[in-house]
C-alpha cells in the first residue's frame, strides 16, 4: 500500500525542518568557535607585550645620551636597570632627569662586571637590552640560558629610538 500525500508531505516538511535546524545550530556553533578563537588570542597577545620583562645594563654610551626618558621607562615595573662599573646613572649626571623615589629600587649598582652578570642571572627576564661594544668582557655564554632575548644594539641613536618607543 502506498503512503499517502498528506503523510509524505509530513515527512518531508519534517525533515526540511530537522535539516534547517542543524544548519542553523551548525552556523552559530562555528561562528561562536571562532570569535572564541579571535579572542583568546588578543587576550594572549596582549599578556606577552604587557607582561614582557626587560633588563637594561646601563653602558657608558646610554648612560651619556640625554635623550632617554628615564622617568618613564623606570615607572614600567617589569623594568630594571644595571648599571655597569664606572658608569653614572643619567640622574646623577643630568638632574632635569627626574626619577620617583618609588622607582629607585629598580636600579642596581654593580662594582665589578661579575656582579653585572650575577645579576642578570637571578632576574630571569624575558629580554636583556645593551650595548656590547661598551661591555669592558665578552658576554658569558651562558647568558641565554637566563634570559629569552638579548638586544645588543649597536650603536646609541638606536638605543635612544629603541627605548622612547618603548615607553609610548
Amino acid at each position: 500500500m502506498a503512503p499517502s500525500g498528506r503523510r509524505t508531505s509530513k515527512t518531508r516538511l519534517l525533515a526540511y525542518g530537522v535539516a534547517l535546524t542543524v544548519a542553523v545550530g551548525t552556523s552559530a556553533w562555528l561562528l561562536w568557535k571562532s570569535s572564541k578563537e579571535e579572542a583568546e588570542e588578543d587576550k594572549t597577545s596582549k599578556t606577552v607585550h604587557k607582561y614582557k620583562s626587560r633588563c637594561i645594563i646601563m653602558t657608558k654610551s646610554i648612560s651619556e645620551s640625554q635623550d632617554i626618558k628615564w622617568a618613564t621607562i623606570m615607572k614600567d615595573p617589569n623594568v630594571v636597570v644595571i648599571v655597569a662599573p664606572k658608569v653614572e646613572f643619567p640622574q646623577l649626571v643630568y638632574p632635569n632627569q627626574v626619577i620617583d623615589n618609588n622607582d629607585l629600587f629598580k636600579i642596581i649598582h654593580c662594582d665589578t662586571n661579575n656582579g653585572v652578570w650575577a645579576c642578570v642571572k637571578s632576574l630571569k627576564k624575558d629580554e636583556l637590552l645593551l650595548v656590547s661594544h661598551d661591555l669592558e668582557h665578552e658576554i658569558p655564554t651562558d647568558i641565554i640560558r637566563y634570559v629569552k632575548h638579548i638586544n645588543d644594539i649597536k650603536d646609541t641613536p638606536n638605543v635612544v629610538s629603541y627605548l622612547n618607543s618603548y615607553t609610548q
